[in-house]
């Protein structure tokens, strides 16, 4: 991932735009991640998964891990107004992931994110 970021910031600011992830873990674990990284764009912490509940992007297909959030993209204008949605495949649910054979690509989890472009 660190390789991604590092590759995808200076994509960023030759376009004008702005990167915001909402993280789900804990403050100091998306501390950690950021640093990690070396992420220069915010990370937004949702531990108490307020943010994803309100933008309806929670997975509840496995009743022993609730609320696990989707990862979801969304382009936002200049006025701050929802524009372009891009929602990755629903990976299978995870009692169903263990099925999958080894040489299958796995579904990639991770941070949620948006983009803010100028207009």
């Amino acid at each position: 991932m660190a390789n991604y970021v590092a590759q995808l910031q200076p994509e960023l600011d030759v376009n004008y735009c702005r990167l915001v992830v909402v993280w789900t873990d804990d403050p100091a674990s998306t501390r950690a991640a950021r640093q990690e990284w070396g992420a220069h764009f915010p990370f937004l912490c949702d531990h108490e998964r307020k943010v994803i509940a309100e933008l309806d992007i929670v997975d509840t297909s496995d009743a022993s891990h609730p609320r696990i959030a989707i990862p979801y993209t969304f382009v936002l204008d200049a006025h701050v107004r929802r524009r372009r949605v891009v929602v990755p495949p629903v990976p299978p649910p995870r009692h169903q992931r263990a099925q999958v054979p080894s040489a299958a690509p796995r579904p990639s989890g991770g941070p949620h994110t948006t983009s803010r472009c100028k207009s």
